[in-house]
């Protein structure tokens, strides 16, 4: 059977650096921030109801997203994250599935990634992982890199952090955890050694394609026996 990892974190502990590797080795990724980005481009259905939630405020004079504004709205009130998260997250969710069962059903990829922020607080998306990894990092680290990458106050990356789930917590419910307070060699090693450990063997690689491959056969049978 395939190997569905459920890639997680909290802001600014590294979890795009590890998606990167994983792409880097040719795990195939299904990036939520990229799906919600798309999900949110001028024109979408998407973008209409943050719209219709938020109002004009959230938009560009072109008419475009203006993303900085929508984060400095969500991340000071609990209650308009909420209200965003019921505008995307289904949009996003469905998406994420479809590109999950391509790469699984139709490309029969031995290992796909669910690379998403919210892993564990939509709790779907869980159900549709083998097993789950948390990239984690000193709350020092953590507010060093969100402060230099976002240009932000102590104070607003201090909101921002408490805004998510406790990197604790997700440690704990995590199958695998990765420490992120090395280098980004570092990182990458154990990645790649963690792709090792968790790759199918050949065996069960193949049952797995001749199972899909009976699967796919079967309306093909049932019509040829129905025509004869």
């Amino acid at each position: 059977m395939p190997c569905v990892i459920g890639l997680t974190g909290s802001i600014a502990t590294g979890k795009s650096s590890a998606s990167n590797v994983f792409r880097s080795c040719s795990v195939p990724v299904v990036d939520a921030d990229e799906i919600a980005k798309a999900a949110l481009g001028k024109g979408t259905l998407g973008l209409f109801l943050v719209w219709l939630s938020f109002g004009g405020e959230i938009l560009k004079e072109d008419g475009s997203l203006d993303r900085d504004r929508l984060g400095e709205i969500i991340f000071a009130d609990s209650r308009k994250r909420r209200k965003l998260n019921m505008c995307t997250h289904p949009l996003i969710i469905l998406e994420m599935i479809r590109q999950l069962l391509v790469a699984v059903l139709v490309k029969m990829q031995p290992i796909v990634v669910l690379d998403t922020p919210l892993l564990y607080e939509t709790k779907l998306l869980v159900r549709f992982c083998t097993t789950t990894l948390v990239i984690a990092c000193s709350e020092e680290h953590q507010l060093s890199r969100l402060i230099s990458r976002n240009d932000l106050s102590e104070e607003e990356a201090r909101s921002r952090i408490a805004s998510q789930m406790p990197i604790s917590e997700k440690k704990r419910r995590a199958s695998h955890v990765i420490d992120n307070d090395g280098t980004l060699e570092d990182l990458k090693n154990n990645v790649e050694g963690l792709i090792s450990r968790l790759k199918p063997s050949g065996y069960s690689e193949t049952m797995f394609r001749g199972l899909v491959v009976l699967l796919y056969s079967l309306p093909i049978v049932s019509l040829y026996r129905s025509l004869k």
